[in-house]
C-alpha cells in the first residue's frame, strides 16, 4: 500500500513539470475562448523551433499558397494541398505516390535505403512505399493475372502427371542389397 501511494506521489510530481500541458490547464477557458481558437492557443504555448515545421493551416489566397510551397521546397506550379475536408492535413502538399523501387537507383541519393534527400517532402503514406513494402508506380513484366492463370496452368499440369503416370514399386533395400551391412531390430521386452 506504501508503494502505491509513493507511486501516486511521484506521477502528481511528473505531471506537474510537463510546462505546455500545466499552461494550458492553468489559463481559464473563458479567456481563451473570446481572442483565439483552442489550436492557435496552442500553437502559440509551443516554442519557435517546433512551430516552424508544423503543418499550417490550408492556404486561400495565392499569397498563402507560394509561401507554402516554399515552405516544402516545392516550385508554386507544382505544389496542390489537400483538399480541406476536415481531415487535419492542412498546408502539407498532395504529393504523387513513387515507391523506392520506381526510383533510380543510380541517383546519388542522401538516403540510399529509403531513396530519399535531406528535406524532401514525402507523402503521407510515405511509410507504405519503401523498398520491403508496397510497390507502387513499378511497371511489372507480367500483368498479376496473366501470372496467376500461369501458376494454375502449371500446378494443374504437374498434378495430372502425378495421378496419370506409372506407379512403380520401389525395391527392398536389404532384399537386393544384402552387403550395406546388419540391420538392427528391436524388441520390447516385458
Amino acid at each position: 500500500m506504501a508503494a502505491l501511494m509513493k507511486i501516486g506521489k511521484l506521477s502528481k510530481k511528473l505531471l506537474t513539470k510537463d510546462i505546455p500541458f500545466v499552461r494550458i490547464i492553468k489559463r481559464p477557458y473563458e479567456e481563451i475562448k473570446g481572442t483565439e481558437t483552442i489550436e492557435e492557443y496552442i500553437r502559440s504555448t509551443l516554442n519557435p523551433e517546433i512551430r516552424a515545421v508544423l503543418v499550417g493551416t490550408c492556404p486561400k489566397t495565392e499569397e498563402e499558397r507560394v509561401k507554402a510551397a516554399a515552405k516544402y521546397g516545392l516550385h508554386p506550379d507544382e505544389y496542390k494541398p489537400y483538399p480541406d475536408d476536415h481531415r487535419c492535413q492542412g498546408d502539407y502538399p498532395d504529393l504523387p505516390h513513387i515507391s523506392a523501387e520506381a526510383k533510380d537507383p543510380f541517383y546519388p541519393w542522401d538516403y540510399g535505403v529509403t531513396k530519399t534527400n535531406y528535406g524532401e517532402a514525402l507523402p503521407l503514406e510515405a511509410d507504405l512505399l519503401g523498398g520491403d513494402r508496397f510497390s507502387y508506380g513499378v511497371r511489372e513484366h507480367i500483368e498479376e493475372r496473366k501470372a496467376s492463370f500461369i501458376f494454375v496452368v502449371a500446378f494443374i499440369s504437374i498434378f495430372g502427371l502425378y495421378c496419370l503416370g506409372p506407379t512403380v514399386p520401389q525395391p527392398m533395400m536389404d532384399k537386393q542389397y544384402p552387403s550395406q551391412g546388419p540391420h538392427y531390430t528391436f524388441e520390447i521386452v516385458r
